[in-house]
């Protein structure tokens, strides 16, 4: 705590009209003036912008201010805003204080116009009480850790393969984690994507390239700077930003992938045939298989639940490539940073619209696998009942989206899929009829829109109607009872139809979400940490997220999102260390008993007990207050929260009660 003599500056920001419209701002600022230790107090339009930034400077120079105060917005959105400013400033960054009086105040209070002298002294209130505060602040200092250049990245979908060869490129070493056998996720599944129309597992260019690449060409699991984990989960994770550890399980594959020449006998000869998980189950696989005719690694992989070790697959292997007595194997890995991309799921909706009871109602990722050259049909549009062709196709959007009692998150990419498909089969089986049942038809993106008038020059139907009961005639086709959006009723029947379902957050997120100490939203999906301004960090420094592990995306984003992430990784590696300021807790091992409570309730592991005594291990630690509270000896305080700070701001905020109202 320095001795020096407090010399406030409050700045109130009208924020437009966010603030300005509720409270009173010119009386907040006048009011200022007069409170203990304020040298200076003025308001501004937009105090975060550059022009008011340059204001605070010019104030603490020419009043010679030491504790800086902004009443604005919520600090989570602007402080490290204006701890860059004042610290530019020659001070130090935690002798800055904000004031919320927009969120807490104009925000809370726009809708009680009666109220807004309220509103105004509310501001008045919340504004002491940071003055009361700043007078107690102290100037805190920072430590080091160092970043090793090593990244592990969760999740080899598309998000998670750009990320890794970014990184890659940069010279950085990267440990791709797949749960998978082969590369790829969701997209690999894709016939085609829109807007090109290309290959799903067609990638970005690497640096150096003019073009995009199949995955199966890219030399991705050649890359010295690569290491690819296949069948591979973290089972254990601990650690802080520079210093991760990390279990690696990983199961048998059976084949060695660099032995292996892909000939194929050992698939030809297996007397097994189990559905394909590629293909939905619309097509069968070997117990040793290919997962897909693009697959990395380019080598079959022994699926070991429904193997029956007949040994037939390793008679025939001409390089002796085939191992049945593999053994699982734990990897333990440090890294410095984590990139997490584990996609997504699709909601499997049994019990609607006839779905799990008629074969004949898939889901548009099936679809996708039928129209798919490769796929179970070899590309041609069948029914899953008997192969024949449809003649009537009907598509029911936002099924288990946009529904409270599933999921209540647009899932975004739906409308695109479905027309994307319908776009297709009226180009290739134009006599084909198909009709889109939709709630609304919402499409993102560049040129999307252009699907949508395609598909209306092609002759699809758009619905906005309401399906409300799915009936099953004779011939397996289908009649449905549908409401339309003006209320007229009508029975349309198809011979196939397809669901387009929710997005949902990969299976096992949760859990992962767990192991790597994360936040998950009310949905599953990984928590970035700030929407709009930081949609690729966590809570967690040195984790970050990429693609639809954190909300339903396409794959141009997922790959925007790739790319981001692996920049924001890059940073702490390239400079090969991290600054952690020390507003952490701190330790009194006078007054610790030993008792460990912070360590048990430490949401960070952060805590350490050595020799009977806790111990804050301050990279790791986030400063979040929960071991204070759970101290039976008051031997922990946490700098920037100590005891006499909250106190004198709990008296700012009580100083006026009972007093006449300025």
């Amino acid at each position: 705590m320095t001795t020096e003599e407090p010399r406030i500056g409050v700045f109130v920001c009208k924020c437009g009209t966010n603030i300005a419209k509720v409270v009173d701002v010119p009386a907040v600022s006048e009011y200022a003036k007069d409170l203990p230790n304020v040298a200076y107090a003025g308001w501004q339009l937009f105090t975060c912008s550059e022009e008011g930034q340059n204001i605070i400077k010019d104030h603490i120079k020419k009043h010679k201010l030491n504790r800086v105060i902004v009443a604005s917005c919520s600090p989570k959105l602007h402080e490290p805003t204006f701890r860059r400013t004042v610290m530019e400033a020659g001070i130090n960054p935690f002798y800055f204080e904000m004031a919320n009086i927009r969120e807490q105040v104009s925000w809370a209070h726009m809708k009680q116009k009666e109220e807004y002298n309220e509103a105004t002294q509310k501001a008045k209130d919340l504004v002491r009480a940071a003055v009361f505060r700043a007078s107690q602040l102290e100037s805190i200092g920072s430590t080091t850790q160092e970043v090793p250049p090593v990244c592990m990245v969760i999740g080899a979908g598309i998000a998670g393969i750009t990320a890794s060869t970014l990184l890659a490129d940069e010279g950085y070493e990267v440990h791709l984690v797949e749960r998978s056998p082969a590369l790829g996720g969701k997209a690999a599944q894709l016939g085609f994507v829109f807007m090109t129309d290309t290959c799903g597992v067609c990638v970005p260019p690497r640096h150096g390239e003019m073009a995009r690449k199949c995955l199966s060409k890219r030399v991705l699991r050649h890359d010295p700077k690569i290491h690819v984990h296949t069948l591979t989960e973290v089972k254990q994770f601990s650690g802080y930003i520079g210093n991760f550890q990390a279990k690696l399980h990983t199961q048998p594959r059976g084949v060695d992938i660099d032995t292996c020449t892909l000939c194929g006998k050992c698939i030809d000869v297996c007397p097994v045939k189990v559905p394909h998980e590629l293909d939905l189950g619309l097509g069968n696989r070997r117990a040793i298989y290919l997962p897909y005719p693009q697959a990395v690694p380019r080598s079959p992989v022994v699926d070991f639940k429904h193997c029956t070790r007949c040994g037939k697959c390793a008679e025939v292997c001409p390089v002796g490539a085939i191992h049945l007595d593999e053994a699982p194997k734990d990897t333990d890995i440090t890294v410095g940073t984590v990139i997490v991309s584990t996609g997504f799921d699709v909601f499997q909706p049994i019990g609607l619209y006839a779905y799990g009871e008629n074969p004949n109602v898939i889901l548009q990722l099936a679809l996708a696998r039928l129209l798919d050259p490769l796929g179970p049909t070899d590309g041609q549009l069948l029914r899953v009942s008997d192969k024949n062709p449809p003649k009537h196709v009907g598509m029911i959007q936002c099924v288990g989206s946009r529904d409270p009692e599933y999921y209540s998150h647009c899932s975004r990419i739906c409308c695109q899929v479905a027309i994307k498909h319908a776009v297709y089969i009226k180009e290739h089986w134009p006599d084909t009829d198909v009709t889109i049942f939709y709630k609304d038809i919402r499409l993102q993106g560049k040129q999307y829109e252009r699907y949508y008038l395609k598909a209306q020059q092609l002759g699809v139907n758009f619905h906005r109607a309401e399906i409300t009961e799915v009936k099953e005639t004779t011939k397996q086709g289908l009649t449905l009872a549908v409401e339309h959006h003006n209320g007229a009723k009508e029975t349309v029947d198809v011979d196939l139809l397809v669901l387009s379902a929710a997005m949902t957050p990969a299976e096992g997120a949760k859990e992962l979400a767990h192991t790597l100490n994360m936040e998950v939203d009310l949905k599953g999906f990984f928590r970035e940490y700030h929407l709009k301004l930081a949609p690729v960090d966590t809570t967690t420094d040195g984790i970050y997220l990429a693609g639809a592990c954190s909300s339903p995306r396409d794959i141009a984003e997922a790959s925007f999102m790739g790319a981001a992430a692996a920049s924001h990784a890059a940073i702490p590696m390239s400079k090969g260390e991290v600054k952690v300021d020390l507003a952490k807790s701190i330790v009194d091992e006078t007054l610790c008993i030993g008792c460990a409570n912070c360590y048990t309730v430490c949401p960070y592991s952060a805590i350490n007990m050595e020799g009977g005594v806790a111990k804050v291990v301050e990279v790791a630690c986030k400063g979040c207050g929960i071991c204070v509270v759970e101290c039976p000896a008051e031997a922990i305080q946490l700098r920037h929260y100590r005891d006499k700070q909250i106190y004198s701001q709990i008296e700012g905020l009580l100083a006026n009660v009972g007093a006449a109202k300025k």
